[in-house]
């Protein structure tokens, strides 16, 4: 990260905003295309990547198994 938080975020501003820049996307790839913001990750189990196992049909058995990271960033 070589930018300070003032210059990085008026630099991607447009970048929060997910449907604008979805659109295109999906219209291009012509298959669903999916997002979830990282912030509404936050509580969950294994964070991020329960969203991908939801799409994915991993079972809550399967789930169980796995041992969540700690957060590195916060």
């Amino acid at each position: 990260m070589t930018l300070d938080y003032d210059t990085f975020a008026k630099t991607y501003e447009k970048a929060a905003k997910f449907e604008p820049i979805l659109k295109p996307v999906r219209r291009q790839v012509n298959v669903a295309a999916h997002h979830t913001a990282l912030e509404d990750c936050r509580k969950l189990r294994l964070g991020p990547a329960d969203p991908v196992f939801d799409l994915c049909d991993i079972s809550p058995s399967l789930r169980e198994k796995i041992v969540p990271q700690p957060i590195h960033n916060e």
